[in-house]
Order: structure tokens, then C-alpha cells, then sequence
């Protein structure tokens, strides 16, 4: 069974601050509805969908729940749905509902910029869901060996309860992209959790 590593809080405050402020600059010019309208693209922006959406209404989440029904490759609305079910950490009911559009997420997106943040970072309370995340990851590293950014979105969240493993990722991820900075510094802050 997975547990979460003694310092796993500390590894997702760090990587919500690269996220949120990551586009801190663009707060000053768009409205929270600008953001919510403007359409996914794999990057950094999306965390501010997931976000804004964290206080939906239960009215706007079964919409959203709805249009997945209808096109499940429906970006924006699975993106809100993760934001807003993220405030249900160790819930389980909730937990499990958001835990689909993680695996989706995973499935489906695995480079994009949000999979390597905490909006896809799975709770140790719930081992089941955490174990079902890793093995998806897991699958994601087997098949793409050779995408830096599936390399380190996977290392970020196996960071939780495999220091090891995340550091032999990240390091594959330098290899592949050596003037990215982002995996010097996830490296060495592995090298401070040891």
C-alpha cells in the first residue's frame, strides 16, 4: 500500500505557488469571467480555470457533469469540475467524483501544464484512489518514455510517496530537455527531502 511522504505538504505548497504565480500578471488584466470563458490549451492558464471554479454552484457542477455526458472531451468543463471538486479532499464521496476526471486528465492530457500540479494530486487518506492514480501515471511513463513533460508530471505526483522513483523521472526529463530549469529545481529539492 502507498502512503504520502512526511513532507508531501510541503512539495504541493511549493508547486501551487509555480502554478498561481505563474500568471499572476494576467489577474490585472482579465476578470475571473474572462478566465472561466477563455477556451483550455494545455498551459499554465488553465490552472486558473480549475481555480476560479473552486465555489460553482451544485446547479452549474451538474451542468458541467452533463456536458461531459454529452462530449467527454470537453476541456473547459473538466477543468472547472477539478477545481471545484479539489476543495473535497479527503471526502470520499466527492473524492471519487473527482477522481474520474483526474484519471481522464491523466489519460487523455498527461503534458498538459495542470497534470503536474496539485489540482491532479491525490489525497493519502484515500490509498485506493492514490493507488489507482499511480498505476495510470505509471502506464502514461511506459507508453510516452520519451516526453519530458508526461516524465515530469508523473514524477510530481509519484513524488508523494516515492522520492526515488521521482527523482529517476526527473532526471529523465533533464536528459530529454537540459536548458529546463524546472527539472534542476524539482531535483534538487528532492535532494533536500532525502
Amino acid at each position: 500500500m502507498l502512503t504520502v511522504n512526511r513532507l508531501s505538504i510541503r512539495h504541493f505548497a511549493v508547486d501551487n505557488a509555480r502554478a498561481l504565480s505563474a500568471a499572476t500578471d494576467l489577474y490585472d488584466s482579465m476578470t475571473k469571467d474572462d478566465f472561466l470563458s477563455r477556451e483550455p490549451d494545455g498551459t499554465d492558464l488553465d490552472c486558473i480555470i480549475a481555480t476560479a471554479s473552486i465555489n460553482l454552484s451544485e446547479r452549474q457542477v451538474s451542468e458541467l457533469e452533463s456536458l461531459l455526458v454529452v462530449d467527454e472531451h470537453n476541456l473547459s468543463a473538466r477543468l472547472k469540475l477539478l477545481g471545484y471538486y479539489f476543495k473535497f479532499l479527503g471526502h470520499r464521496v466527492n473524492a471519487c467524483k473527482r477522481q474520474k476526471h483526474v484519471i481522464w486528465m491523466i489519460d487523455h492530457r498527461p503534458a498538459d501544464f495542470i497534470c503536474g500540479t496539485p489540482r491532479l494530486a491525490w489525497d493519502g487518506r484515500l490509498p485506493d484512489l492514490q493507488q489507482e492514480a499511480l498505476e495510470h501515471w505509471l502506464r502514461q511513463v511506459d507508453l510516452n518514455p520519451a516526453d519530458p513533460a508526461i516524465l515530469g508530471n508523473a514524477a510530481y505526483h509519484v513524488g508523494f510517496c516515492d522520492l526515488s522513483l521521482a527523482e529517476s523521472l526527473y532526471q529523465r526529463a533533464a536528459v530529454l530537455q537540459p536548458d529546463n530549469e524546472h527539472w534542476r529545481h524539482q531535483l534538487a529539492w528532492i535532494e533536500t527531502m532525502k
